[in-house]
């Protein structure tokens, strides 16, 4: 739905920029301008205009937001099943996130104090949360 919304605020905000050249180039260039006529024209598309860019700009916002929560579920899930101790490389495997998303998904599930970063023995880093189980329906808690 936020696509859906990104798309429309572009479709408003294009026609409206066009729009707003054409009537100031009119003015500048015309020698005897309908000023009236173009003000009202550069004032009702600017008003357009500004509303199709403050409408794509928020859908991105929520869009991206969305996308984060999404990433972090599925990242739980596989936190979930791997015990509470896992790898971004075990999250990407497990899910279709790239690496780097996984690891961003860690970080801000660690930064908001659900898990901790942790070193093996052998070097590795992990991502340790303690507090993460599935219960025997297959839900989180």
């Amino acid at each position: 739905m936020h696509k859906l919304k990104i798309a429309i605020g572009i479709f408003i905000t294009m026609p409206s920029i066009f729009f707003i050249m054409t009537a100031a180039t009119d003015l500048y260039v015309d020698p005897e301008p309908e000023v009236e006529r173009l003000v009202t024209v550069l004032a009702f598309f600017s008003v357009i205009g500004i509303f199709g860019l403050c409408m794509t700009i928020a859908n991105i916002i929520m869009y991206r937001k969305k996308e984060r929560k999404r990433k972090e579920r599925l990242a739980l899930k596989v936190i979930a099943s791997k015990g509470g101790c896992v790898m971004p490389v075990e999250i990407a495997a497990e899910t279709n996130l790239l690496i780097h998303e996984a690891r961003e998904a860690l970080d801000r599930l660690c930064k908001s104090g659900m898990g901790r970063l942790q070193e093996t023995e052998e070097g590795d880093v992990v991502y340790v949360f303690e507090d993460i189980v599935i219960d025997h329906e297959g839900t989180l808690t």
